[in-house]
């Protein structure tokens, strides 16, 4: 039989350091997207088994709402059904994706926010085609002409 006690060694370190990262994204001071960066560098590879959902929920600013629309955002965009289990981070940086996941992913992190207050149903501000005149309503110059 063989001795396990370095495989038990080397998984017990891999569990270690993700939960030692978890925690600093917890405390806000590592982003889910800095540990994914971390991830792909051969020295953290033990990173890139943990779940997305557990990246993204960690932060303290972003929570399970979030992670949804994230997730939803990804698979829309790259057109593929996967379930919670199969996002991992290894699964974003598989390099048989070409990096076309990490970008996605990126692009995901994203807080949109409307161009404007009201868009799209209300029009940009200043853009009516209303040109304001002076006191006298002359024009914008001012002044008769």
């Amino acid at each position: 039989m063989k001795d396990m006690s370095s495989q038990r060694r080397a998984l017990s370190a891999a569990r270690q350091a993700r939960a030692e990262m978890l925690l600093e994204i917890s405390a806000g001071r590592l982003t889910p997207v800095e540990f994914v960066d971390m991830a792909r560098d051969a020295s953290w590879v033990a990173l890139r088994r943990e779940s997305l959902r557990e990246v993204i929920v960690s932060a303290p600013t972003l929570g399970a709402r979030r992670w949804r629309e994230i997730r939803d955002r990804m698979l829309g965009v790259l057109g593929v059904e996967a379930s919670d289990k199969d996002l991992t981070v290894g699964w974003l940086l598989d390099p048989r994706a070409g990096g076309r996941r990490y970008l996605v992913f990126i692009d995901a992190m994203r807080t949109r926010e409307p161009p404007w207050p009201g868009f799209p149903w209300e029009p940009r501000p200043g853009a009516c085609g209303v040109q304001r005149t002076d006191a006298a309503g002359s024009g914008p110059s001012g002044g008769v002409g």
